[in-house]
């Protein structure tokens, strides 16, 4: 039999367990102290950011960086840079370049002999079109880095903004001594010289441009003319093709393509050209005045009729358009006097008196005119006295 006694006792141990003092828990560690990040390191942080593209996040940093540090020189130039590449990409109208000009002018305050701040800034006046303003920053940044293509570059394309080609030009070939590919210089140079004519040399950049960007719309449209200019007329044909893909309804394009066609004896396809263009241009008598001329001589009046009737109904005092116009009234109006129908040739010879009476205060067809008039008045008045 159990004894009671030492049962109870047990319980008084357990019990008096239980209501003891507890244990206490080792206190934590102190939290570590955070560590102390350097300039060079949130440079660097930032320097990653903008090397990522991530431009937004970088100027960021540069920001934080300026709380704590507004005049270092190497945050202020590159928050500089960041928010000039972000409003570079914003639509023309909508730029807005005075937060950059003001890190640059005060990383100048900081450091005056680095040409990179006087680059942009020069960048930006001339995005601004202040070109002679433009000029002066430029000059600093290519006298303090004569090595630098972009300053060269962008002070070549100021100095032929406000007329002065030979200057700019020579700013033009120093970018191209440092990099012959660089884009903006070819392209610029490739320009001048196809419009004074040196059309080989002026390929030889156009073509380099488009090596360094194939989808140079501007190289494209200057080589058209400078190919033709050369006889090249399979090189222009295909350059025309090119540009036309994506601006379908240009111009210049078209033309070159109606002088090659013309040239080659491809009529179809010149004709095809021109009411093309009649289309996009209804109001150039020229694009008028070379399918006329074709069906005039093809003796095709019943299509010139339909022609000049058009033209004449967009441009009314359309000279080259009202002397045809009027012959071939005449002939309509020969016709009807042929079949009998005199009230017919009547109407036709008044009213091609009336087109050929606009045509004269055009000096180039006045005479001729004038001679037609004299012999369509003669032909009514003797239709009158029969």
């Amino acid at each position: 039999m159990v004894d009671i006694r030492r049962i109870g006792f047990a319980v008084i141990i357990f019990a008096a367990a239980g209501c003891g003092p507890k244990p206490q828990r080792p206190p934590e560690p102190p939290p570590p102290e955070e560590a102390t990040i350097t300039l060079a390191e949130r440079l660097e942080l930032a320097g990653t950011y903008m090397d990522q593209g991530r431009v937004g996040e970088a100027a960021d940093r540069y920001e934080e960086i300026l709380e704590h540090y507004p005049d270092d020189f190497e945050a202020n130039l590159n928050l500089g840079i960041a928010v000039w590449t972000m409003q570079s990409a914003a639509f023309e109208n909508e730029r807005d370049y005075s937060r950059a000009e003001a890190c640059f002018r005060k990383a100048l305050e900081i450091k005056g002999d680095d040409a990179t701040p006087y680059l942009y800034l020069g960048t930006i006046e001339f995005q601004r079109k202040n070109h002679r303003a433009a000029i002066d920053r430029l000059s600093m940044a290519a006298s303090l880095d004569p090595a630098d293509e972009s300053a060269h570059e962008m002070l070549g394309l100021s100095l032929i903004e406000v007329g002065s080609e030979e200057a700019g030009e020579r700013e033009l070939l120093k970018a191209l001594e440092i990099n012959p590919m660089n884009q903006a210089a070819n392209l610029a140079l490739g320009k001048r010289y196809e419009s004074v004519g040196r059309n080989a040399l002026a390929i030889e950049l156009l073509e380099r441009a488009l090596d360094a960007n194939p989808n140079l719309d501007m190289a494209t449209y200057v080589l058209q003319r400078a190919y033709y200019e050369e006889g090249l007329y399979e090189q222009a044909e295909t350059k025309c093709r090119q540009f036309l893909e994506y601006h379908p309804e240009d111009g210049q394009s078209l033309e070159i393509l109606g002088w090659i066609y013309r040239l080659q004896g491809r009529t179809k396809d010149m004709l095809e050209v021109y009411e093309r263009l009649t289309r996009i241009e209804p109001e150039n008598t020229t694009y008028w005045s070379t399918l006329i001329q074709h069906y005039m001589e093809d003796s095709d009046y019943d299509r010139a009729r339909g022609l000049l009737e058009t033209s004449l109904a967009h441009n009314p005092y359309y000279a080259y358009g009202n002397i045809q116009y009027g012959q071939v009234l005449v002939y309509y109006g020969e016709r009807a006097i042929e079949t009998g129908r005199r009230q017919e040739a009547v109407r036709l010879f008044t009213l091609a008196v009336e087109h050929l009476r606009k045509a004269t205060v055009d000096d180039r067809y006045s005479d001729a005119a004038t001679k037609l008039i004299s012999r369509t008045e003669n032909r009514l008045r003797d239709l009158s006295g029969r």
